[in-house]
């Protein structure tokens, strides 16, 4: 995507940024923030994860030797299952391009596994075996204990040759790390194969539990639809921002008896839908675009799925195998109720047209349903933005408090792509308001910021004036983001993230993405996403 050259701006019309603060404020004041330091080379965070069934395999069984292919292939991916194996000539290939080749990890006789080049004569991977004992991961003997097997692969450029050739395997056993091998120069020999072959193997499906994957995810409920709780029937309801990435959670009353529609797409019969079947059931499918994907029962779900108003809902969605030029990609959906990835494991699916996706419910003759909002909660990174403060704007401000009256400045740099603004706030009464990304000269435009019922709510609105067609407001809940108790009315950081980003798939980084956090967390779970708002 081309960053478009024109984005030197955010909200209309701004080239350099106003910052405005509006009425008395007993402070406001420089802050900073500081990153932890990381490897110089460090594995990218949340890998894809993945277990038997991504590579055609049964999420349970005795088999014989076997070839599968995960066909995207193994990079930035964390593949996890358990294995009993109790013969020394067992043996399990991983990333090769074929049979015998790739990672590979041998049984021996004495109970220990190695971890070593699948040709060791050759040793077309470069590095040497290394030998694990059975103590080391809490068990008596890998010939007679199931065990759980985690591989971590990422391809990346180790050596500074300035490009990713290079791999790095990192090997867990029973949640332990038992090994790291790295290869240089030598992708081209590695390829998406599992082979396993040699005595007799029990393999079973690790679950992908929740906090292995959910927090990498932006969350988004009834609510930031203006969907209020409990309500019934038909209903519509929708925002702006990519499905990809995101997760949908809320409380849903499915019917015992009516039959009952919801969908995640962008009308009322597009995307995701999850619809009534048989007396106890639910049905996962994605329509104008892929066949029925699975049939959700109780029994394995481990929760009662129709009548139940205590029913949490988790839909999260990852796209791969993306084709911008035929508007498609291949979808990766998580079902998750009452916290738990159903089955624990994912639903694939094949090409799908992306203009049937987005965060817009819709439901559909599902009589007396309730629906309820669930908080949107959330661990995502505040991003490595250059970052900048009110003592970095111009007229150069002091740190000291902002206590009465009004203060204006523009940002050093001349867009806020890629910018994070970082201030101390402590509102201290209804109606005090924050103005930022305003244009040059205007102290009235931009967004606002500014609070309401007592210091329990912040809200976030565009200034009369300003001419983002589809501009997101967003309410800002104190209980909801500080505990109960909480108050804008005390002293907290708040952090704006902004980037260019292209969310309507135009080819140009046009669109804004903006964070709004609080102590660090993102508000309501989720970044605001404007339309060619930074054109």
């Amino acid at each position: 995507m081309a960053k478009n050259s024109s984005a030197k701006k955010i909200l209309a019309t701004l080239c350099a940024v106003c910052l405005v603060a509006v009425s008395c404020f007993t402070g406001l004041s420089a802050a900073t923030t500081a990153f932890a330091d990381t490897p110089s080379v460090p594995n990218p965070s949340n890998p894809t994860h993945l277990t038997l069934s991504d590579v055609g395999m049964s999420n349970t069984g005795t088999i014989s030797a076997t070839d599968k292919t995960y066909a995207p292939g193994f990079d930035n991916t964390l593949f996890s299952f358990y294995m009993k194996c109790s013969s020394s000539a067992g043996r399990i290939y991983f990333a090769g391009n074929g049979n015998y080749s790739g990672f590979c990890i041998v049984y021996n006789s004495n109970g220990t596994v190695s971890l070593q080049d699948a040709n060791t004569t050759a040793n077309l991977l470069g590095y040497s075996t290394v030998n694990i004992a059975p103590e080391t991961v809490g068990i008596d003997s890998f010939l007679t204990d199931e065990v759980l097997y985690q591989f971590e692969t990422h391809y990346l450029d180790l050596d500074a040759g300035g490009t990713k050739n290079d791999a790095r395997l990192t090997l867990y056993i029973n949640g332990t790390h038992v090994a790291t091998a790295e290869t240089f120069n030598r992708v081209d020999r590695l390829g998406n194969h599992f082979y396993t072959t040699g005595g007799t193997r029990y393999f079973r499906s690790h679950s992908a539990t929740e906090h292995e994957r959910r927090d990498a995810y932006e969350k988004w409920t009834f609510k930031d639809l203006g969907i209020a709780d409990g309500e019934k029937v038909s209903m519509t309801g929708s925002m702006v921002g990519p499905l990809d990435g995101s997760m949908f959670i809320g409380k849903i009353n499915f019917p015992t008896t009516a039959f009952g529609n919801f969908y995640i797409g962008t009308g009322d019969w597009y995307g995701i839908e999850i619809e009534s079947s048989g007396s106890d059931s639910l049905k996962l499918q994605v329509i104008n675009g892929a066949s029925n994907l699975a049939t959700l029962n109780p029994t394995t779900a481990g929760a009662t799925l129709r009548g139940n108003d205590d029913l949490t809902l988790g839909i999260s969605v990852d796209y791969f195998d993306v084709d911008t030029a035929n508007g498609t990609a291949k979808l990766k959906i998580g079902v998750w109720v009452n916290g738990e990835l159903y089955n624990g494991n994912y639903f694939r699916t094949g090409d799908i047209q992306t203009t049937y996706l987005a965060r817009r419910i819709h439901t559909y003759s599902m009589s007396g349903v309730v629906v309820a909002s669930v908080a949107t909660t959330t661990s995502l990174a505040v991003p490595e933005f250059d970052s900048f403060t009110v003592a970095d704007t111009s007229p150069t401000f002091s740190n000291a408090n902002v206590n009465t009256g009004n203060f204006t400045g523009t940002i050093p740099a001349d867009s806020l792509d890629e910018q994070i603004f970082i201030l101390k706030v402590n509102y201290t009464a209804n109606s005090q308001q924050f103005h930022y990304a305003g244009a040059v000269g205007s102290n009235y435009s931009g967004f606002t910021l500014y609070t309401a019922d007592s210091g329990a709510t912040l809200y976030l609105r565009q200034i009369s004036g300003s001419v983002v067609s589809n501009f997101v407001n967003a309410n800002y809940y104190a209980e909801d983001i500080f505990g109960e108790g909480g108050s804008f009315f005390n002293e907290f950081i708040l952090q704006i993230s902004t980037e260019f980003v292209d969310v309507d798939n135009d080819g140009n980084e046009d669109d804004v993405k903006l964070g709004v956090w609080f102590n660090g967390s993102l508000g309501n779970g989720h970044y605001l996403y404007y339309i060619d708002a930074a054109a």
